[in-house]
């Protein structure tokens, strides 16, 4: 019975020696396929027969198949979907100069109107100059200064405002407008008063080139008045320049 157990020691201690030597083997040394042998999912079987051998994969494979499922997790772009940022309406984006500027002539019809008189209309002409800062696609702030003529009488106007463009800027942009602000009349021989004037209208300007700064105003129309003490000076005014 005393051999017996002197036995048995002898074969656990043994066998305890070959699994510490199985613990600190290299990741990377093979092993004889057991019967009952469990295959990890890192590694493969080489050979045939009683050469059969159990090695661990290449990490190389291993970040492959790792990649590949990253890969097919992946949520597909739908079909249709927006890919980059908006674009602005009108010009693409960030092409619109954040000033402009416009200036040309100007044909104004005009007539003095208060206390229940109203003198015929005086034809003349002048020209304007206009600034304008586009603080969105849709709307800007502008300032108008303009200048007419007619025979030893000056009448100059200068106000601010806002201006909508209604499709945003594209080659063909109209706009609609509206000011306020002052406006001085010189008379030769009877001196210079100024008073409080307001215009709205509007008009369509032509760009060159989509993305460029020049281009023509083919057209603006305004309509205004300048008031003092009750007396009205109405105008209708028609204007054609370029702007930039």
């Amino acid at each position: 019975m005393m051999k017996l157990a002197r036995t048995a020691a002898i074969l656990l201690l043994c066998s305890g020696a070959a699994f510490g030597q199985a613990d600190v083997k290299s990741p990377n040394q093979c092993r004889p396929l057991q019967s009952g042998d469990f295959i990890a999912p890192n590694e493969f079987i080489v050979g045939s027969g009683s050469n059969t051998m159990v090695c661990p994969r290449p990490a190389q494979v291993a970040e492959v198949r790792t990649a590949a499922l990253s890969t097919s997790d992946a949520t597909p772009t739908p079909v249709g979907a927006r890919v980059g940022p908006r674009v602005n309406p009108g010009f693409a984006q960030g092409t619109v100069p954040r000033i402009q500027f416009a200036a040309g002539y100007q044909y104004d019809s005009a007539n003095l109107s208060g206390y229940g008189v109203s003198t015929s209309r005086v034809n003349t002409n002048g020209a304007f100059m206009q600034v304008m800062g586009n603080v969105r696609p849709y709307l800007a702030v502008i300032g108008n200064v303009d200048a007419i003529y007619k025979s030893q009488v000056y009448l100059f106007t200068y106000a601010g405002g806002v201006q909508a463009n209604p499709i945003g800027h594209r080659v063909l942009t109209p706009f609609v407008r509206g000011t306020i602000g002052a406006g001085t009349i010189h008379v030769q021989n009877y001196g210079t008063t100024t008073g409080f004037a307001w215009q709205f209208g509007g008009g369509l300007d032509y760009h060159l080139r989509r993305e460029g700064r020049l281009g023509l105003r083919l057209l603006q129309f305004d309509y205004g008045q300048v008031r003092k003490q009750g007396v009205s000076l109405n105008s209708i005014k028609l204007g054609t320049g370029i702007t930039f």
